[in-house]
């Protein structure tokens, strides 16, 4: 490891970038991967340096590939209202899929609605309580990645979705764990 260079560090990331594996098929890594793999090294080389096996690091001169953050995909006013419509009506469903879809209009109607007209995550909206939806003040208290507390609020649309279900809820019961919950499956 003593006589490893920072070029030719560099020189396997080029050739991880693609490369035929053993049954000679193509392969690529983006940069996520590359930046995983250099990662890797500089961690390893990083602790031999510690340990005092090498005199220097050289995978701290190799630069860390850039990573490009995916583009954010939204929908525009006129597919939200046609998913939403979809939603609505049941149209395209089969017999048996329509009972669930009468059983369950209203809570996936409220769900779907909070999520397009908040921005809220699966994952937040999943972790809803009833007492975190203020109607008073048209606003969701929310639990945030990392656990920060915030409040996010609502339009009119969203109101109108989640007044009927929160009827429904009402009349629910729920299982031990999950009887507080705002969305039930």
């Amino acid at each position: 490891f003593g006589s490893v260079t920072a070029q030719q560090i560099e020189s396997f990331l080029r050739h991880e970038r693609v490369y035929r594996n053993d049954q000679a098929e193509l392969v690529s890594n983006g940069d996520r991967a590359l930046k995983r793999k250099l990662c890797s090294i500089r961690a390893l080389f990083a602790y031999l340096y510690r340990m005092d096996k090498i005199t220097s690091n050289p995978a701290v001169k190799v630069q860390v590939p850039k990573i490009h953050d995916k583009a954010i995909i939204r929908m525009d006013p006129n597919e939200v209202a046609e998913f939403l419509d979809n939603v609505e009506s049941g149209d395209h469903l089969t017999k048996q899929q329509l009972v669930f879809h009468n059983k369950l209009k209203s809570r996936d109607l409220a769900l779907l609605t909070l999520m397009l007209g908040t921005g809220i995550r699966v994952s937040e909206c999943a972790g809803l309580d009833v007492k975190d939806v203020d109607l008073d003040n048209d606003r969701i208290r929310i639990i945030r990645k990392g656990g920060a507390e915030s409040f996010v609020y609502f339009g009119d649309e969203v109101r109108d979705a989640l007044l009927p279900y929160l009827d429904q809820r009402k009349a629910l019961k729920a299982a031990e764990p999950d009887k507080d919950a705002l969305f039930l499956s």
